[in-house]
C-alpha cells in the first residue's frame, strides 16, 4: 500500500509549526473490530447448513440505519430444495436477535430450487425475491421483520412462468411510482423461436399485484431482433430502474456459431417495450469480445454511464478474469474506460466478478473470488477496487486487490459487496467445513475504503 502524507498542525510553547507525518492508507484492510472481539472481523450470519445442491442465495443490502440485511440458505431437504432466510445484523456486525428471535426469518411459500435477492425500498420496507422453475415470488416486510399483509396475499406476491431457469435474479424499485421489477430467465412461449430461453422482467404494482399494463400481462421478454440463430438463448441477471422511467437490464447471450456467451446491456421503455433509440442493436448493445464473457451486475455512475461487471476468459491463460465494461448513457460502449472500454482484473488462477457497488467518489468496488490453484479447487475471498476510469486502484489493498481468507486457512468463496455509508465495504463470504463434513455457513466481513484524499 502506498503511504500518503498528511499535514498536522501542532502547537509547542505558543509557536505553531507545521509538521509532516506519515498517515497509513487503510483502504482494503480487514476491519477486525467488526462483530466484536470474539468474532475477530468474521461474523457468521447463517446457521450451519447442510450443503444444498441448488443453493444460490444472493442479496446483501444496508438500510438507512446501518443495519445489514442478507439472504442466506437456512436449510435444505433431502431432495436438495433450499430454504432462504432473511438475516439482519446490526451496523457493528452482531446478528440482530429482534428479527424472529434469532436474527433471521424464513418466508413461507418460496420458489423451490431457485435464486434470491433483496431490496430496501423507498419506504424502508425489506423485499426478498425468490425465482425458480415455476416463476417469481416477492415478499415484503416492515423494517422490524413483520410481514406486510397489505402486500399481495398476506405479504407475498407471485407470478408464474411456463418454464424458467434456475440462475441469477434481481429486484429493483421504480423511483417514479414505487412499482417493483424482477429480472430472471424463462422460456418465452411467444418468441419467434418457440419457447426460446430469454431474459424476462416482471413488474409488480406497489401493492403486490402484477402490473398487466407492462409488457404482455406484466412480463416483458427481451432479445435482440437481429439475432436469428434458432439455438441462441439469453439470461437476465440484473435490472436498474432509472428516475426517468426507463429500465436497464444486463445479462448474457449465447450464440451457437461462436459457442460462447457475450454480455449485453438493454433498455426498456416504461411500458416494457425495448427502447430502440438505445444501444447499437435496436434497444440492445451486445459486445462480442472474441471469447467467452458475461455480464452479471450493473451500476450507474453519477454522470449516467453504465458499468457492467462479470467475467471473461483470459486469452493467454484460459482462466476466467473479472471483467468490467462501461457504456455511455445512450448504450454505446465507452472506449475511454479501462482499455478500449474493457477493464480486466486477473489474479492467481482465475477470478470472477459477482457484484458491484459504487463509492460516493465514483470508485468501483467489485465482489469476487480468487482461485488459488491450477485445478481451481481452493479459493479465497477477493474484493477489487477500480478507479472511476477503470484502472486497478493502487491504494486499495495490494494494488487494487483485497484478499480475504478464513481465520483457520480453510477455503473461502465470496460474492457480494455493499457499502454502509461510513467508509466501509460489507462483503459476504461462504466458508465450507473440511471433509468429511458437508456443511458450511455464510459470514460477513467489513473492509475499509480508506479516508483522506487519494485514499478513499
Amino acid at each position: 500500500m502506498a503511504p500518503h502524507v498528511k499535514a498536522m498542525c501542532t502547537v509547542l510553547l505558543g509557536v505553531a509549526s507545521l509538521v509532516q507525518v506519515q498517515a497509513v492508507c487503510t483502504a482494503g484492510q480487514l476491519d477486525t473490530t467488526f462483530g466484536g472481539i470474539k468474532a475477530a472481523g468474521y461474523v457468521q450470519v447463517s446457521p450451519m447448513i447442510f450443503a444444498a445442491t441448488n443453493a444460490n442465495s444472493e442479496g446483501l443490502v444496508v438500510d438507512a440505519t446501518g443495519s445489514i440485511w442478507s439472504a442466506d440458505t437456512v436449510g435444505s431437504d433431502s431432495l436438495g430444495n433450499t430454504t432462504y432466510g432473511l438475516v439482519k445484523s446490526a451496523r457493528g456486525g452482531i446478528r440482530d436477535a429482534s428479527l424472529g428471535g434469532f436474527g433471521y426469518i424464513a418466508p413461507f411459500g418460496q420458489i423451490a430450487n431457485g435464486s434470491s435477492n433483496l431490496l430496501i425500498d423507498a419506504g424502508g420496507n425489506v423485499l426478498m425475491e425468490t425465482s425458480g422453475a415455476t416463476g417469481v415470488t416477492l415478499f415484503r416486510y416492515a423494517s422490524d421483520g413483520t410481514p406486510d399483509t397489505g402486500f399481495g396475499v398476506s405479504g407475498m406476491a407471485t407470478v408464474g412462468y411456463t418454464s424458467s431457469w434456475f440462475g441469477i435474479s434481481a429486484v429493483a424499485q421504480q423511483p417514479s411510482d414505487g412499482k417493483y421489477l424482477v429480472v430472471t430467465t424463462a422460456n418465452n412461449p411467444s418468441a419467434t423461436v418457440p419457447n426460446q430461453v430469454q431474459p424476462v422482467v416482471t413488474r409488480f404494482n406497489a401493492d403486490g399485484s402484477v402490473d398487466t399494463a407492462f409488457g404482455s400481462g406484466g412480463l416483458s421478454y427481451l432479445f435482440p431482433a437481429s439475432v436469428a440463430d434458432p439455438t441462441a438463448f439469453g439470461r437476465g441477471t440484473d435490472v436498474v430502474a432509472l428516475a426517468n422511467g426507463l429500465i436497464l437490464v444486463t445479462g448474457r447471450i449465447k450464440l451457437s456459431q461462436s459457442g460462447y456467451f457475450v454480455p449485453f446491456i438493454a433498455r426498456l421503455l416504461a411500458n416494457g417495450a425495448l427502447d430502440t433509440t438505445f444501444g447499437t442493436n435496436g434497444g440492445f448493445s451486445v459486445v462480442d469480445l472474441g471469447r467467452w464473457a458475461v455480464g452479471r451486475r450493473l451500476a450507474i455512475q453519477p454522470e449516467g454511464k453504465i458499468v457492467v461487471v462479470g467475467g471473461i476468459v483470459d486469452a493467454s491463460t484460459g482462466y476466467n478474469d473479472v471483467a468490467a465494461l462501461r457504456f455511455n448513457a445512450d448504450g454505446t460502449q465507452d472506449t475511454t474506460f479501462g482499455t478500449n472500454g474493457l477493464s480486466i482484473a486477473p489474479l492467481g488462477y482465475g477470478t470472477f466478478g459477482y457484484s458491484v457497488a459504487l463509492q460516493d467518489n465514483g470508485k468501483i468496488v467489485i465482489g469476487s473470488l480468487e482461485y488459488l490453484d491450477a485445478a481451481q479447487a481452493t479459493t479465497a475471498g477477493l474484493v477489487i477496487r477500480l478507479t472511476t476510469s477503470g484502472q486497478l486502484d493502487p491504494v486499495f489493498g495490494n494494488g487494487g486487490y483485497a484478499t480475504v481468507v478464513a481465520p483457520d486457512g480453510m477455503p473461502v468463496s465470496g460474492d457480494e459487496v455493499a457499502l454502509d455509508g461510513a467508509h466501509k465495504i460489507i462483503y459476504k463470504i461462504n466458508y465450507n467445513n473440511p471433509a468429511p463434513r458437508v456443511d458450511g455457513a455464510s459470514y460477513l466481513v467489513r473492509i475499509d475504503t480508506g479516508i483522506g484524499k487519494g485514499c478513499h
